[in-house]
């Protein structure tokens, strides 16, 4: 009687084994499909902050051109802006920008 209960208890350790290492491999499975997902959003994040970065470059080019020839031409938009007539000269420029950009759009076909 007591070697069946002994040939019981293993065979149920062994069953508990079985389903331990079937849980492990499922987890290990689970935990590799999830570290997948991860490098490929850290991949993603990174080639997106290579194009914010590229965007970011270009525009402080922009802007380095542009200080570079007011500089040149002596121009000080500082004091060029507290003189009088200066606010009315830039409402005047933008309203007229604004013209520009609604002449320049392209013109809708009528619908059907």
């Amino acid at each position: 009687m007591q070697i069946d209960t002994g040939t019981n208890e293993l065979a149920a350790l062994r069953a508990q084994i079985v389903e331990l290492q079937d849980e492990l491999a499922e987890q290990a499975a689970r935990a590799g499909t999830a570290m997948a997902a991860l490098q490929e959003r850290m991949s993603q994040l990174s080639l997106d902050h290579a194009d914010s970065l590229a965007r970011a470059e270009a525009e402080l080019a922009t802007l380095r051109e542009r200080q570079y020839w007011l500089d040149r031409l002596g121009v000080d938009l500082n004091a060029l802006m507290r003189r009088r007539g200066a606010r009315q000269a830039r409402v005047l420029f933008r309203a007229l920008r604004a013209i520009a950009r609604f002449l320049s759009r392209p013109k809708r076909s009528p619908r059907s």
